[in-house]
Parts: structure tokens; C-alpha cells; sequence
């Protein structure tokens, strides 16, 4: 069977490539995220794949030029929208708006005219106002955004942004409040005096380590250290793209990010012989020939797809990529390496830390869900031996549980409650409880599941910053970090987009096992084990399972600072 070249079947490396025989636009959603500048509100609207300047105007009732003349830094015009950005639209005030003709998409042989325009009837002027600092909205990082951008959306120089939020760094974090200036007199206030740089004092990491077994600690990462045993290596990369249906764009996000891998390490030295399949289909379409010449397999995804590919290499370890249920297969094949860290090992790693920062004044809270199977974070507890005590409520009784947790807490040291569940609505009202409960003048910190962190569009992050939320998660990107800082423009620069998780996953996942085989050898895999190894967004420990495979456990502990930015730990 050939393999599939995406380079130069998808097009991934050049512009403008079709994915599909047709052309299906994306239907526009109206934004209801509203955002204040110069005085004026707008709604903001990000633009997703496949949508055109017209199909947004029209959705949201405005002009083509409404839209150009609010977003005069974007050049919309002349150089078109772009996956990913974010449009001010203004708003229509549909009480006093006058009806106008529907509008047709205008065509390459006839450019309409424009209208007659209305002239502007003179208004008095106001009395000038003074400048009020305190006039001003907020503006919550997303993840894909730098202070650049935020600064060139709302068309505010990045350093009054600077001096306006007290930042003595241009860096920012995910879901943190950047106040932005509501008064365009504002940028001629007098710069600030900026205060003095603190001096920089080494921080103590706490790190719980397994000695009956292994040293985990972190070390270095792998991109500042290349030895080579080995200079040529194969990989096979299976990831379901359905070419010949509608492409998944996570499996070429994911491939996307293992083409630049491929490339940085290509630039040090190593010849990657990146053979890529797509196993849509249901079928195991490695050859004995090609698996005979990998030196690895990287997929596929689905758990039997994965024991199709297991059962015809039995000879060749098969990494499992994404997917978490394939940790139900690391039992039964001693070929298989899972690389997403499972629950279990999160839940785990988390009462170690919640050890790691417990004092002789502090209380431990176990707060599950009335008739739901606990999360085995309670387990492990149990086996800690930590002394805690325990509060089970169901949902409909939220309203009435403050009290008892107020009862249980302590006044002397920090209250640290570990949820065990995993449900929206009862994490929500956790979160709820627990913050009424710092205004009696608690110190309550949070230990809760890494699927919190998904639950933003009905918690409030605010409260979670407010309860110090510490999480153990397999994938968090700092990105402070200098590989990080390295991939992103390199990443945008190659695709015109933002990595996603999945970029970042392709990425970390091939230049691990790259990088392994080249300093190892054909002995690779008995090297699995001996240190954690960190990547971009995920970092990588394998321990065997008894007559297994390997099951990674590294994972990374974040905390969510007051201050409105997200700590990792390690």
C-alpha cells in the first residue's frame, strides 16, 4: 500500500490547498462577547475557517465596511480575513434602524456602486470631560493571544497597556484581566515612574518522589541535549484524517505539529524518514515491509485500531498518541507505550502534592457527590493516611451546604479540599460554596480534577483564582518557556494560524521518541523509564505495567495565582 505524502496531498505546507472537492462555508455564529473602545461598544467575533467577510457582515446585519472601518489596523480589504482573528462588530441599534435593501454577494464582473451617504448633522459639543483612570473595561487573555495582539485590537499602544495594568513584563497568561483604557485622552497621561525590578531569588519547587522505584524528578529538557547513537530513524505515523470524506482537522493539526519536529531535528543532524497513513478506515494499512522499517509507530487513535496495528507488529512498539481509553489496552500488549498520563496517575499525583504542602495547622476536606462513584482521588487519600474528614452532598442541597462546610473548617490554618467528582453542575456549585466561604475569612485551597479547567464557559475562573485551584494535568504549554517561544512563531510563520493542542501534542510526541532512538539506539525502549523527559505541553515518564506495556506518568502541577495568572510548578 502507497503511503500518503500529506505534503503534498493535503497541500499543509503551501497556501490556498483544497481539503475537499466542494466548498462549504462556515455558518456564522453571532457573538454575544461584547468589548468597549474610544467609547464605543462592539461585539467581538472570531473568525473561524471558511468564513468570508460578507457572510459575517451579514449575519450580524452590518456592512461589508461597517466592518472595514471598525478594524482599521486588520486591512481587511486588502489583505482578507484570517483563521483566528478577532473582528469588532458594531452594534446595530435595531429600534432606530432604517430597513435597507438585502444585500447580494457582489460578483468578479460588477462591483456595485456605493449609495448615497447620509450627511452628518452637526452636533454640539460636549463639555470636555477629565480623564478618569478608573474608566476602563476588562479584556480576558485567550490562549492563542499575546499583550501585541491585545494592544492591536483595541488599537491601544502596548506600553499605556503596560502602565495602565502596573506590568513591569509584556508577558501574560491565559484568562488573565488586562484592563483596557475606556478614554483615548488616556495615552496622553504622564508615564508613570516604573518601580524597580525585584531582584531575582531562586524559588524552591517541591517535588514528591517515588524512591522505592525510580528517580522521577524532572530534569533539563530534551531540547538542549542531542547525543547520537543512532543518526537515521523511521517513524510510521498513523492518525485517522479521512481523506476521503470530510478532514479531521485534529489529526492534520497533530501532523502539523510533527512536520516541524521533524524539521528541528532534521536541522541538528538526524535524517526522520516520516512515513504518514491515514487509518480512517478501519483498517491496518502498514505493509510487513514498512513496519519491519519502523522504527516506531506513533498511532493510530481509536483502541481497535490500536490493536490492529499491535496484533500486525508484534514486533515493533506502537505508541498510542491521544487517546485515553488506550490505557485499557497497556495490560494486554507488551508493544504498546501510552502517552496521554491517565486519570488515575493525575488523581494520584495530586494527593502527593496535597502531602508535599499539608502543615500541622491545616485541614483536609473530601467533598464528593451523593450517589455518584467517587473519583479515585478519594481512594487515594484513604491510603495516605492523611486525617481529613469528609462532606457528601447532593446538588439539590448546594444552597444549605455552606454552613456545613463552615462548620468543618478551621480558623488556625489553610482549609485544603480535595473534589472528587467530575460533574459540571456539582463542580460549579463547589466553587460556588467555597467562595462564599472566603468572605467569612477562610483560607480554602482548591485541589481539583484537570477537567475543571474545561468547565470555563459556566465557572467563573475568577473564583478559581480566588481558591488557588491546584490541578494535576497531563498537558498545560508555559509559555514562558524558550522551546515554546521558538515553536510558536516558527508555527505561525509555516500554517497562518495558532497551534492547538493537538500541534503541540504531534510536536512533543515525535521529538521524545526521535530523540530517544537517536541516543539509544535499537536499546531504546529499556530507557523509557529512567528520566522524565518535558516537552512543550506535555512531559513524558513510562513505567511498565506488570507482563505489560508502558503508561506514562508525568504530570504537570499548575496552581491558579490571585493575581489572575497560572503558576506551573513542574
Amino acid at each position: 500500500m502507497k503511503k500518503i505524502i500529506f505534503v503534498i496531498m493535503l497541500g499543509i505546507l503551501g497556501a490556498g490547498a483544497a481539503l475537499a472537492q466542494e466548498y462549504v462555508p462556515t455558518p456564522v455564529t453571532v457573538s454575544k462577547e461584547k468589548v468597549r473602545m474610544n467609547g464605543k461598544t462592539y461585539l467581538s467575533h472570531v473568525v473561524l475557517e471558511r468564513q468570508t467577510l460578507f457572510s459575517i457582515a451579514k449575519a450580524y446585519g452590518v456592512s461589508v465596511t461597517d466592518i472595514d472601518h471598525a478594524n482599521p489596523a486588520l486591512k481587511l480589504m486588502s489583505e482578507g480575513l484570517k483563521k483566528n482573528q478577532i473582528l469588532l462588530i458594531p452594534l446595530v441599534d435595531r429600534s432606530t434602524a432604517v430597513p435597507e435593501p438585502v444585500a447580494t454577494e457582489p460578483t468578479p464582473e460588477a462591483t456595485p456602486e456605493p449609495g448615497p451617504q447620509a450627511v452628518p448633522q452637526p452636533v454640539p459639543e460636549a463639555e470636555p470631560q477629565p480623564v478618569n483612570p478608573n474608566d476602563y473595561f476588562f479584556h480576558i487573555v485567550k490562549w492563542y493571544e499575546d499583550l501585541d495582539a491585545i494592544a492591536k485590537q483595541y488599537n491601544v499602544p502596548k506600553d499605556v497597556l503596560m502602565r495602565f495594568n502596573g506590568m513591569t513584563s509584556d508577558k501574560v497568561k491565559k484568562r488573565q484581566k488586562i484592563k483596557i483604557p475606556s478614554h483615548p485622552d488616556f495615552l496622553t497621561l504622564p508615564k508613570a515612574e516604573e518601580p524597580a525590578a525585584p531582584a531575582e531569588v531562586p524559588e524552591a519547587v517541591p517535588v514528591h518522589v517515588d524512591t522505592t522505584r525510580r528517580d522521577t524528578t524532572a530534569t533539563s529538557s530534551w531540547f538542549s541535549r542531542l547525543i547520537k547513537s543512532k543518526n537515521n530513524i523511521s517513524v510510521a505515523l498513523l492518525l485517522p484524517f479521512n481523506t476521503t470524506g470530510q478532514i479531521n482537522e485534529n489529526y492534520v493539526d497533530f501532523y502539523s505539529g510533527a512536520l516541524i519536529a521533524a524539521r528541528d531535528l532534521g536541522e541538528r543532524g538526524l535524517h526522520i524518514d516520516l512515513n504518514v497513513y491515514d487509518a480512517a478506515d478501519g483498517k491496518q494499512p502498514l505493509t510487513a515491509d514498512r513496519i519491519a522499517a519502523s522504527d516506531v509507530i506513533i498511532g493510530p487513535v481509536d483502541t481497535l485500531d490500536l490493536v490492529r496495528t499491535l496484533t500486525a507488529a508484534p514486533n515493533r512498539f506502537v505508541v498510542s498518541p491521544l487517546d485515553p481509553k488506550g490505557i485499557e489496552l497497556v495490560e494486554d500488549y507488551r508493544n504498546l507505550i501510552h502517552a496521554p498520563t491517565s486519570a488515575e496517575w493525575q488523581h494520584a499525583e495530586l494527593i502527593n502534592w496535597l502531602a508535599d504542602e499539608k502543615q500541622a495547622e491545616d485541614r483536609i476536606i473530601l467533598v464528593t457527590e451523593k450517589g455518584v462513584a467517587a473519583t479515585s482521588a478519594a481512594s487515594y487519600l484513604k491510603e495516605s493516611g492523611l486525617p481529613y474528614s469528609t462532606l457528601s452532598y447532593g446538588i439539590l442541597e448546594g444552597r444549605n451546604i455552606v454552613e456545613s462546610l463552615n462548620e468543618m473548617m478551621t480558623k488556625e490554618g489553610v482549609n485544603r479540599v480535595v473534589v472528587a467528582c467530575e460533574h459540571e453542575a456539582f463542580l460549579v456549585d463547589v466553587v460556588r460554596n467555597l467562595n462564599l466561604l472566603i468572605h467569612r475569612k477562610n483560607q480554602v485551597v482548591l485541589y481539583g480534577p484537570a477537567r475543571i479547567r474545561s468547565y470555563d464557559n459556566t465557572i467563573d475562573i475568577e473564583n478559581l483564582h480566588n481558591l488557588n485551584l491546584h490541578v494535576c494535568t497531563s498537558y498545560y504549554v508555559n509559555y514562558d518557556s524558550e522551546p515554546v517561544k521558538a515553536f510558536l512563531p516558527a508555527y505561525r510563520a509555516l500554517f497562518r494560524c495558532e497551534p492547538t493542542p493537538f500541534a503541540y501534542q504531534g510536536y512533543d510526541i515525535l521529538t521524545y521518541f526521535v530523540n530517544l532512538i537517536s541516543r539509544q539506539g535499537d536499546d531504546w525502549p529499556n530507557a523509557l523509564g529512567k528520566r522524565r523527559e518535558e516537552g512543550l505541553q506535555a512531559d513524558f515518564l513510562f513505567g511498565q505495567v506488570e507482563k505489560g506495556g508502558f503508561a506514562n506518568e508525568a504530570v504537570r502541577r499548575i496552581i491558579y495565582e490571585p493575581d489572575f495568572t497560572i503558576r506551573l510548578v513542574r
